[in-house]
């Protein structure tokens, strides 16, 4: 106890102000003397997001100089996230090269996304979603949930953040709130990419389908080898999938919410159209009229969404 309150002496919020009064090396040096000073005996575990862009941040000499750091103090453990392996990890001159053991976290099956969101519900003592999410209608509602968000673990992370019992049966509010999370971190990925990357990114959002090298060259006013090129390195960021039909390649996004996100901000406020679609084939034209009618003709998203579905299906059906 007595060394624990040591070190929280020594972390003070003034000890640590008073670096940003000295010389930058001599900061550095009083930083790292600090450091050893509060760990101790322990390991001090470093927890990093996004380490794609914090080493983008560092630089190579910024990085050679935490990689000495960290061998020299060999008490640090970094425990890093990223979209996809680049550089900084993966090639061999760069300072962290072998450094980190790599697990690719693999997307989550139809299964593994309900028994994540049922954890997370019991976790908050929410009893009611957590027994729902067990019933053959509350899992057809993940399911759904499922074919748009995709596997991926961070996103129904996301989701549950805005889901209980009342929510799930909607889905449009708890998907619009979600998609307000997610947009400055699309738009980020996006704003990293070269504009070339961007418009075929573009390309395939505006699609909403798998296209083909050529039609994406043909889109884009650019050869099919150049296209090529960027679809290989946008496969390597994570951004698109590909799967192979006959001797063509068919490439679309690995995020179907990335297409969501670009859709809000074309729609400028109009509902999205893959939602909507979405709705069309999950209720019946009965159900949506019956929750349109539950609704009481109030105006909110669900109501919007839903109207804009029944338009739709008197006009496939007219």
């Amino acid at each position: 106890r007595n060394l624990a309150e040591t070190r929280q002496t020594d972390l003070k919020p003034e000890t640590v102000e008073s670096l940003f009064d000295i010389e930058p090396k001599e900061a550095e040096s009083s930083a790292a003397r600090l450091l050893k000073k509060v760990s101790g005996d322990n390991t001090l575990v470093l927890l990093a997001e996004n380490l794609d862009e914090i080493f983008k941040g560092l630089g190579e000499s910024g990085q050679q100089k935490l990689r000495s750091f960290i061998q020299e103090n060999p008490f640090i453990s970094i425990v890093a996230t990223t979209q996809s392996l680049f550089a900084g990890v993966s090639s061999q001159t760069e300072p962290f090269y072998g450094f980190f053991s790599v697990y690719h976290l693999a997307a989550f099956s139809f299964a593994e996304a309900v028994e994540m969101l049922v954890k997370i519900a019991e976790l908050r003592r929410d009893r009611a979603l957590a027994d729902y999410l067990k019933t053959p209608e509350g899992r057809a509602r993940v399911r759904a949930v499922h074919h748009l968000v995709g596997g991926s673990p961070r996103l129904y992370v996301i989701f549950s953040e805005f889901l209980n019992r009342s929510a799930i049966e909607d889905l449009v509010t708890p998907f619009m709130k979600m998609l307000d999370e997610l947009t400055p971190y699309y738009q980020e990925r996006m704003r990293s990419l070269s504009h070339q990357q961007r418009q075929i990114v573009e390309i395939l959002c505006d699609a909403g389908k798998p296209l083909t090298v050529k039609e994406i060259a043909r889109r884009a006013f650019i050869t099919h080898q150049t296209a090529s090129g960027q679809l290989k390195q946008l496969r390597e960021y994570a951004y698109v999938d590909s799967r192979q039909f006959g001797r063509e390649s068919l490439y679309e996004l690995r995020e179907p919410l990335m297409r969501l996100t670009v859709e809000v901000k074309k729609n400028r406020g109009e509902p999205v159209r893959l939602l909507v679609d979405f709705l069309r084939l999950w209720y019946s034209p009965e159900e949506i009229e019956s929750r349109l009618e539950m609704l009481g003709g109030e105006p909110c998203l669900e109501s919007d969404y839903l109207t804009q579905a029944r338009h739709v299906l008197s006009s496939d059906t007219d």
